[in-house]
């Protein structure tokens, strides 16, 4: 199937490679239905491209990329939507917010996408009690990265 985009133009792309978040993403709703863009399966970056609106898509990157420690714990009814049985099944994303000024774009730590890989369900989890924010700065995570190892 083609799917045309306003960004990334012409995406080619199989029934089997759509995500689907039952509820949407809070604040779209309405769009349900996703695929994920990666140039290289190697690379930390992503785009969550929608398949019912050819405007809407997210730039994401693996946390665990740019923050080693990151870690969470996710609810039972979560891994019950999810139908997530293992940890091998678990794909982590976070919504990176591009700027013009690249040293004010920034990522979402306190509520990262988790996708099922095998069953392609996906779901935005807000992390309650959690010390992460909406908003960390890439540039300062990707300085730790290269200086200390990761955040």
């Amino acid at each position: 199937m083609l799917l045309e985009t306003a960004m990334l133009g012409q995406i080619g792309y199989e029934e089997e490679d759509i995500v689907t978040f039952a509820n949407g993403i809070p604040g779209f709703e309405g769009c349900r239905q996703y695929i994920v863009i990666r140039q290289d399966a190697e690379e930390p970056i992503a785009y969550l491209q929608s398949v019912e609106e050819a405007r809407l898509h997210f730039l994401m990157i693996d946390p665990f990329y740019v923050c080693k420690k990151y870690e969470f714990k996710l609810e039972e009814a979560d891994l019950a939507e999810l139908e997530i049985g293992s940890e091998e099944q678990v794909q982590v994303w976070s919504i990176v917010t591009a700027h013009e000024d690249v040293q004010e774009t920034t990522l979402n730590l306190l509520a990262p996408i988790i996708i099922n890989q095998y069953t392609r369900k996906g779901k935005q989890i807000i992390l309650h009690s959690s010390p992460y924010r909406t908003k960390h700065k890439l540039s300062e995570m990707m300085a730790a990265v290269g200086g200390s190892g990761g955040a």
